[in-house]
Parts: structure tokens; C-alpha cells; sequence
């Protein structure tokens, strides 16, 4: 009798030890927490500016009808409903990334895990990475591209100061004088 107990404790012990493929891989996928953490941000950002909405609209209609500031006023609104759509449309596109992304990491982690490959991927990572930092950079020309001075240490910016002699302003590129005409004096016809 002892002994089937070691037997069926042995066999517990070595049965619950098993491998098994995790239940929800989207939760160790960081790529799935940044889209959560995007989502979240999206979702407290509209619901900043549903309130600012709300005031607006609540300061728009307790001016008068022939109030100068009514317009501007009704400008603001027509803003912050456009900026609240346009909010509220991003929050969808995350939703659907996210759902995406469920799908893709469930889809993915079964096949990782029987060929016994690490996971997460670091290449997917990595590539998701550069593709957000690529998708947040400045789109500014001056932002993206340094300086011809910030290049070269050599570099020095050009003088601009004005040359006071006549004959250094008119000579020619291989040093030569080039004849003047003296604009200073007018003759009569």
C-alpha cells in the first residue's frame, strides 16, 4: 500500500512538472503590451477631450445669440468634435491591431513551441522597434537631416560683410579688373 502511494505521488509530481504551452502567450509578447499601453493612452486622451468638448459646448451655449465671441466660440467646438472623431477613429484602428495581433501571437506561439523555438521572436521585436521609431520621426526636414556646421567641425559660416573697395567687387574670376562704368554720374541727352 505504501508503496502505490509513492507510486501515485511520483507520478503526480512528474505529470504536473510537464511542459506545457502557455495559455495566453499575448501576455509575455511585447509587442501586444505596447499595443495595450497605446489603446490605454488613446482611450484616456479622448476621454480628456470628450471633457474639454463638454465645457466648450456648455460655454457656447450660454453666450448670447449676438455675442462676438460666439463664433469663436462654435469654432472651438467644431475642433474638438473633429479632434474627438479623429481620436475615436485611431482608438478603433488600436482595437483592431490589437485583435490582429491576439490572433497572429496564438496562431504563431503553437508553432513556436512545437518546433521549440524561443519565444517571443527577437526579430519580429526588433523590426516592430524600428518600424515605431521610423513612424514617429520627425517629418521636419531641418529635424531629420543635421546641420552642415553640426557635420564638420571644420566648417565655418561665411562672412557677410560688405566689401567697400569698387575695384575688389568688379574683378573677374581670374583676378583681372573688369572696366567700370560710373553709374553715380548721369548725362543729360
Amino acid at each position: 500500500m505504501l508503496i502505490h502511494l509513492f507510486l501515485l505521488l511520483f507520478a503526480f509530481i512528474s505529470l504536473s512538472s510537464c511542459e506545457k504551452p502557455l495559455s495566453e502567450p499575448e501576455r509575455v509578447d511585447p509587442i501586444y503590451s505596447d499595443l495595450e499601453v497605446r489603446l490605454k493612452q488613446l482611450q484616456t486622451m479622448i476621454a480628456t477631450e470628450q471633457k474639454s468638448l463638454e465645457d466648450a459646448r456648455k460655454s457656447f451655449l450660454d453666450l448670447e445669440p449676438r455675442d462676438l465671441h460666439r463664433k469663436r466660440s462654435q469654432q472651438t467646438v467644431f475642433q474638438l468634435e473633429k479632434k474627438v472623431r479623429k481620436l475615436e477613429e485611431q482608438e478603433l484602428y488600436q482595437q483592431l491591431l490589437l485583435q490582429k495581433r491576439l490572433n497572429h501571437v496564438r496562431k504563431i506561439y503553437i508553432e513556436h513551441y512545437k518546433s521549440k523555438k524561443p519565444w517571443p521572436n527577437a526579430e519580429e521585436i526588433k523590426a516592430y522597434r524600428t518600424h515605431q521609431r521610423l513612424n514617429n520621426a520627425s517629418r521636419n526636414w531641418s529635424d531629420r537631416v543635421p546641420k552642415l556646421a553640426d557635420r564638420q567641425k571644420s566648417y565655418q559660416e561665411p562672412k557677410t560683410t560688405a566689401n567697400t573697395s569698387d575695384q575688389e567687387d568688379h574683378k573677374t574670376p581670374s583676378g583681372d579688373q573688369m572696366p567700370t562704368k560710373d553709374l553715380t554720374s548721369s548725362s543729360a541727352h
